[in-house]
């Protein structure tokens, strides 16, 4: 299926966005805050009980993205920093894919020649590094049992703030979003939203840490915000504007 990420013509990329334009407006992301604060809380107890162990921070920074993109768009976790691995291998099925991709958008007329050809696709799929339909099977899986899962509750459609009761609510034209578009905009949620968002806090942290002055003065904004009263638990997005050197380090990837 065409998506807003793969599409190249800008009539059909503004037709496939316009339905779904609203829900990533400012004040419907705003709403979302507290299943990314239900997040932030449960990292933040694996931090507190896993700390003087070393970890893979970049493989947690991952699983507290992919949770927190789940519970935006289906409300619902899916565990991994619960369970403190790659559940059903989705992070890394989406690697290998991407890896395959990287290859055969270059060139691509190998991808006819790999998957067409049948000793040659049968003996990629026996490799373990060789997973091409698997982060997208999986995913597919994934937001069809969690649309069924709503359908199935005896509630009234939109009260949730998450993107599928907020698309199972919709209408275009006086008709319900067609299955078909509801699992291509859902599905695009997991497969582009995770990477990205972990990527950002990776490189936030990686840059963070070695400037120590940096990283102090940051501190102490955020120590002194919280001793005046200014901060919730979780500090949210509104509150974070309110931290001048908090956005100024996060635009530069505080590489000052």
């Amino acid at each position: 299926m065409p998506s807003m990420f793969t599409v190249r013509d800008p009539v059909v990329h503004r037709a496939l966005r316009r339905p779904v334009a609203q829900k990533f407006s400012m004040s419907s992301i705003k709403s979302l805050e507290p299943f990314a604060d239900e997040c932030t809380k449960i990292f933040v107890d694996a931090m507190k009980d896993l700390e003087g162990q070393q970890i893979d921070l970049g493989a947690w920074l991952q699983w507290y993205a992919f949770d927190v993109i789940g519970a935006i768009t289906f409300q619902r976790r899916f565990g991994f920093m619960e369970k403190r691995e790659d559940v059903q291998d989705m992070i890394g099925g989406l690697e290998s894919g991407l890896q395959y991709a990287g290859i055969v958008s270059q060139v691509p007329s190998l991808h006819g020649w790999l998957m067409g050809n049948f000793w040659v696709s049968k003996f990629l799929a026996a490799q373990p590094f060789f997973k091409v339909a698997d982060p997208l099977r999986t995913m597919v899986q994934i937001t069809q049992e969690c649309i069924d899962d709503y359908d199935r509750q005896p509630q009234k459609l939109g009260v949730r703030p998450d993107f599928l009761a907020w698309l199972r609510s919709k209408e275009t034209k006086g008709k319900p979003m067609s299955n078909r578009d509801m699992m291509n905009h859902l599905s695009n949620n997991l497969l582009a939203g995770s990477d990205t968002t972990a990527i950002s806090l990776r490189a936030i942290i990686y840059y963070l840490v070695p400037n120590r002055s940096v990283y102090k003065k940051l501190q102490k904004e955020v120590e002194d915000a919280d001793k005046n009263g200014k901060l919730s638990p979780y500090i949210t997005y509104a509150e974070c504007l309110e931290l001048p050197y908090l956005q100024v380090a996060l635009l530069m990837k505080v590489r000052t």
